[in-house]
């Protein structure tokens, strides 16, 4: 997501509302056949691949940057801190 690239994944876990909600790629099924067809698609739309590819690049830069989430994890740790202090 970083690169501005979209993005074909099976919809496992997170992956599948992250692709709902952001639009950063395509969900394939898991049939090899789909898989592939998914890659032409976007090899075929460039204006499709470039929107994804966008799309994906913002979200790396606003929720997935590391500065980002690894200040939600220090907050997430000391909320805990606080909680087992007060027990």
């Amino acid at each position: 997501m970083c690169l501005g690239r979209p993005t074909i994944a099976n919809p496992v876990g997170d992956i599948k509302e992250l692709f709902q909600k952001h639009q950063v790629g395509l969900s394939a099924d898991w049939d090899p056949v789909d898989f592939a067809e998914k890659i032409m698609i976007l090899l075929e739309d460039h204006e499709m691949a470039a929107r994804l590819g966008e799309n994906a690049r913002e979200v790396a830069e606003t929720e997935y940057d590391w500065r980002i989430l690894t200040g939600k994890l220090e907050q997430f740790y000391s909320r805990i801190i606080q909680y087992e202090k007060s027990l």
